[in-house]
């Protein structure tokens, strides 16, 4: 799977190292510049699959950066996110005007910034199309369950929603039963990426990718999820 490339454009440490932190994924190549003319140099060089642009940069607006590679022909296809501690009218306006693809203000919500951001690239970077189910599971830690919610599934992982925060490279099982079936199974896991959940009850949503996957049971989820209804597919 190809990586997808994230430029990081922010004249302050502190929030780079924050996107940084929230961004650290296996599925990202992550870059920095911390200027608006080395942000310009780098979409040149590097031709990112997105851009995360502070709106106050040092030299110049973000939103004039922003404008800058969305009018040339030849980059305007980068998916440009602005960044903006200011919440007023006019300088929304600015980013919108700029054709800027997506707009998050800080402080940041976490959550918020990675939906944003797999929102743009999304399809990108999936290998399976995931469809919503929103069904009862049991994530199996050294052989204790904790009970959770299966949010959607693909052929290769799923979203499940926790009371217990699952880190990073956790291996796990998920017991759950195919989608609108009473098959049960058990099948191994490992977390990819993990992020706060901010409803009720202070959960957490883990990217889960499936590992050694029982072929027959792999084919019985394969036709289940082809015959699922347009309307839950993300």
């Amino acid at each position: 799977m190809e990586k997808r490339k994230i430029l990081l454009a922010d004249d302050s440490k502190l929030f780079l190292e924050m996107e940084r932190t929230f961004l650290n994924r296996d599925s990202f190549d992550l870059y920095t510049a911390r200027t608006g003319r080395e942000t310009l140099d780098c979409a040149i060089k590097l031709q990112p699959h997105l851009i995360l642009l502070s709106f106050s940069l040092s030299d110049m607006p973000g939103d004039e950066v922003c404008s800058a590679i969305k009018k040339d022909l030849g980059f305007s296809r980068i998916k440009i996110v602005i960044v903006t501690d200011a919440h007023g009218e006019d300088t929304l306006t600015r980013c919108v005007d700029a054709g800027c693809d997506g707009i998050v203000t800080r402080p940041f919500d976490k959550e918020k910034l990675l939906e944003t951001v797999q929102k743009l690239l999304g399809e990108t970077f999936r290998r399976k199309p995931r469809y919503r189910v929103h069904q009862p599971c049991a994530v199996y830690l050294e052989r204790e369950g904790v009970p959770g919610t299966m949010l959607d599934i693909s052929e290769i992982g799923c979203r499940i929603m926790a009371e217990d925060s699952l880190a990073k490279g956790t291996v796990l099982g998920v017991g759950f039963n195919l989608p609108d079936t009473d098959q049960p199974v058990n099948w191994n896991g490992i977390v990819r990426w993990s992020v706060p959940h901010r409803g009720d009850g202070g959960h957490s949503v883990s990217g889960v990718e499936f590992m050694d996957t029982p072929a027959s049971e792999l084919e019985v989820l394969q036709d289940i999820l082809a015959a699922m209804p347009n309307s839950s597919h993300l």
